[in-house]
């Protein structure tokens, strides 16, 4: 006689206990997947940063100083029409995007006269430039597609827009102490007083991700910027003008008031506990969230005269 053999199954507990065993190890899994994805792209922004480095220096060695963080050929900036060419557009040449800065029209530049520039280098201005976004983060624009935000700002100093001291520097105020990038000025390496490797020249932005909110856009100079007034990644809100949307979750908190002159931007970032941050010695260094503020206004100024040893930041 012939003796059928059963076969048995998964009773229903044991399969409900290898769908439970599968979804402990996702749950353990996916924060290291997740991990080592930011490191990936935490690591292109690094390698961003220092491609922005090697274009600043280059551009150094090319005119004997680095670009100056905006022009402005008009009375009344930024209320009235004038070149407003920030500095990102002067490296393009440097970044292996020739092309791209080559058919810029220097001449009328970003917004004039009479807003001429805006329609002559718009194409331009939309183009997406691959080095100026971090991986991140995710591209954004500024009410239209032809505006772009990016996610690599200039160092404007350690108070406010228009470097100027707030409050009384004798007392509990700050003192405007210069910085890489401004107005209608260069900066050469002869004017880093407090050495290169302890000044930063760019640091990293976010890409607002609301459509009405500026900050970030990269061609209007007014915000495509930030201040050391602040630490990175502060609750402190950015104080903007105007355009602004304030999403402290997303770590986007601002107000609006005051005026243009008195804008302070934070550097912001999408990686855990810090910022990425250019040096003037083309350095990339990971700054933490947790700084001293004291030591991040010192770096955020070319002469303070400040003393700061590597193990402070």
């Amino acid at each position: 006689m012939h003796h059928r053999r059963h076969r048995s199954g998964f009773t229903l507990i044991e399969l409900l206990v290898v769908i439970a065993i599968i979804g402990v190890l996702i749950a353990l899994l996916l924060p290291a997947v997740q991990s080592a994805r930011e490191a990936a792209r935490r690591a292109q922004c690094v390698n961003n940063l220092k491609q922005i480095g090697i274009a600043l220096h280059n551009y150094h060695d090319s005119l004997g100083s680095f670009p100056m963080g905006t022009i402005i050929n008009a009375p009344g900036w930024p209320n009235l029409p004038s070149l407003r060419t920030p500095w990102s557009f002067h490296i393009l040449r440097y970044l292996e995007e020739g092309n791209l800065g080559n058919a810029l029209n220097f001449e009328v530049g970003i917004a004039g006269p009479g807003w001429q520039g805006s329609h002559a280098n718009m194409s331009i201005v939309a183009t997406r430039v691959a080095t100026y976004n971090c991986p991140s983060d995710t591209p954004q624009v500024f009410l239209a597609d032809w505006r772009p935000k990016y996610n690599y700002g200039p160092n404007w100093g350690n108070t406010n827009l228009g470097q100027l001291n707030v409050g009384d520097p004798a007392t509990d105020g700050i003192r405007y102490l210069r910085a890489p990038f401004t107005v209608n000025r260069v900066a050469g390496m002869r004017d880093f007083r407090d050495g290169t490797s302890n000044t930063i020249m760019v640091s990293e932005l976010l890409q607002a991700s609301e459509l009405r909110d500026m900050r970030s856009e990269w061609w209007n100079d007014t915000d495509c910027n930030f201040m050391t007034r602040t630490p990175p990644n502060t609750t402190i809100p950015d104080f903007m003008p105007a355009w602004c949307v304030s999403r402290p979750g997303d770590n986007e908190p601002c107000v609006v008031g005051g005026g243009w002159n008195d804008l302070y931007m934070a550097s912001r970032s999408r990686h855990p506990g810090g910022v990425n941050t250019l040096y003037g010695d083309g350095s990339v260094r990971f700054t933490k969230s947790t700084i001293a503020l004291p030591i991040w206004r010192s770096l955020g100024s070319m002469s303070g005269g400040e003393v700061i040893s590597a193990d402070q930041f």
